[in-house]
């Protein structure tokens, strides 16, 4: 997503081979979400897929506005991921 010429959000997709500094990717389960990011994670439910939305909330000072978005289906995988700025980040329909 770009917004004013500067891109805010990044999405992946089923099929991506990309994986987060913490080694999650698509595929990946929320237990392994939850031993990779520990304390830093919001869950909500996820009404699009019967599973979750996970949030990674950085705590150090200057990352306040960013955010690592899980969201996962009724068995628990990683169906697609998303990272990018507060709010953009968090709208599950992206741009609209």
């Amino acid at each position: 997503m770009v917004v004013d010429n500067h891109v805010i959000r990044v999405d992946v997709w089923p099929g991506s081979p990309l994986k987060t500094a913490s080694g999650i990717a698509v595929g990946s389960t929320e237990t392994e979400i939850l031993e990779a990011y520990a304390d830093y994670i919001e869950a909500a439910p996820n009404a699009y897929t019967g599973g979750q939305v996970l949030t990674f909330v950085p705590q150090e000072s200057g990352l306040d506005l960013y955010r690592l978005v899980f969201e996962t289906d009724a068995k628990g995988e990683v169906i697609q991921y998303r990272t990018g700025q507060f709010p953009a980040v968090t709208w599950p329909d992206g741009c609209v």
